[in-house]
C-alpha cells in the first residue's frame, strides 16, 4: 500500500481497528450487553449500570481523543495529500 509521505517520524500509521477508541467502544458495548443479558440482575439496577458504562465510555473516548491520539489510520493519512 503506497502512503503520503508524512514530515515527522512521530506519528504511526495502523491500522483503525485497534485504535484506543476503537478497543474503549468495544469494551462498553460488551459490558453494557453482558449487564442487560448475560447476568441476573434487576432491571432497575441494569439501567443504572448501563448508564454508568455509555458515560464512561463517553469521558474515555473524549480525553483519549483530545490527549492521547499519536497514530494516523492508512484512510487518514491518505488525505494528508
Amino acid at each position: 500500500m503506497d502512503l503520503p509521505h508524512i514530515p515527522s517520524n512521530d506519528i504511526a500509521i495502523k491500522p483503525a481497528a485497534f485504535s484506543k477508541i476503537n478497543v474503549t467502544q468495544l469494551v462498553a458495548v460488551v459490558a453494557a450487553f453482558a449487564t442487560m443479558f448475560g447476568f441476573e440482575i434487576p432491571p432497575e439496577l441494569q439501567v443504572k449500570i448501563v448508564a454508568a458504562i455509555v458515560t464512561v465510555a463517553g469521558l474515555v473516548t473524549y480525553v483519549l481523543r483530545t490527549y492521547f491520539t499519536t497514530a494516523l489510520t492508512p484512510q487518514s493519512a491518505k488525505k494528508l495529500t
